[in-house]
């Protein structure tokens, strides 16, 4: 995401990139496991590889997947009795692969379909009930591997299972968040959740149950940001110009935090109020949500 053009700055913010993919996925890990609790049913799915182990409730067990690196094991470790009451056992996997989402936004349509058939050998037969990214982008795909991979074993029922995790919260439900956020949260409608999944109330429906917090508009909330998948790196005067007028929207809404439920978005709007001098947070929903909760750093 090298949106200031020098090789520094790309590798810094691959950099953040990951280190977004991580917090998001140990704060979904903690609140899907929130409501699993509350409605003392069995917690459900994640994407690449977690292996896992029946509940000992007598009911029908469900099972968490996930992406993770290594450095991830001792926090999940840390969730085993939570997670156990919840009738799951996560375990880290000692390998993870890639979806091949922004293959396909690259045009390499070969190598996206390479990564997906071994994202999908490396599932296997494992019986998940949800699969359940936390970027957007992956969601969007991994939902269309039925047409994208029609013949590949797994692939219909990957499309079928895969969950955004603020839609499976939502249905879940939370528990009442203990913890007040006294900020102005406007949402931007990532374009692969609301255009490609079709999610648009969910992370509206969480946010407002949040104590102190006041949902505004943003005007123009589901207009691209100039992310776009690649499109920020391949195609930067356009995505410039769309981030121009996504950072315009936000001024107006006078905001302090946009809530955005996809990577690409979070760097791409930051780089933007980050060069306009704007005090404004760029927060995933379920950072927000697990801050609400208690279970953010």
């Amino acid at each position: 995401f090298g949106y200031l053009g020098d090789q520094a700055t790309a590798e810094r913010d691959v950099s953040e990139a990951r280190q977004i993919a991580d917090t998001n996925f140990t704060a979904a890990v903690s609140l899907l496991t929130l409501a699993a609790e509350e409605l003392e049913v069995a917690g459900k799915g994640w994407v690449m590889g977690f292996s896992s182990v029946a509940g000992d409730r007598g009911r029908q067990s469900n099972y968490l997947y996930g992406a993770s690196k290594a450095g991830l094991s001792t926090y999940l470790e840390g969730l085993d009795a939570r997670l156990a009451r919840a009738g799951v056992r996560v375990l880290v996997p000692r390998e993870t692969a890639c979806c091949g989402a922004l293959s396909l936004h690259l045009g390499q349509k070969d190598r996206s379909q390479d990564l997906a058939r071994e994202l999908l050998e490396l599932l296997g037969d494992r019986p998940a009930d949800w699969l359940v990214p936390t970027a957007a982008g992956c969601g969007a795909h991994l939902r269309s591997l039925d047409h994208f991979l029609p013949d590949a074993h797994g692939a219909q029922q990957a499309a079928a299972s895969t969950r955004d995790p603020l839609e499976l919260l939502a249905e879940l439900g939370l528990p009442p968040a203990p913890i007040r956020l006294d900020q102005r949260v406007a949402v931007h409608d990532a374009c692969h959740l609301a255009h490609g999944q079709g999610i648009r109330d969910a992370p509206r429906q969480l946010l407002a149950s949040i104590p102190g917090l006041e949902l505004v508009e943003l005007h123009e909330s589901d207009f691209c940001c100039g992310s776009a998948g690649t499109y920020n790196l391949t195609e930067r005067e356009l995505a410039g110009r769309l981030r121009t007028r996504k950072i315009n929207a936000i001024v107006d809404s006078r905001a302090d935090v946009i809530a955005a439920a996809n990577p690409g978005c979070l760097l791409q709007i930051r780089s933007g109020t980050i060069l306009r001098g704007l005090p404004v947070e760029i927060e995933h929903p379920i950072d927000l949500l697990a801050r609400a909760h208690g279970i953010a750093d």
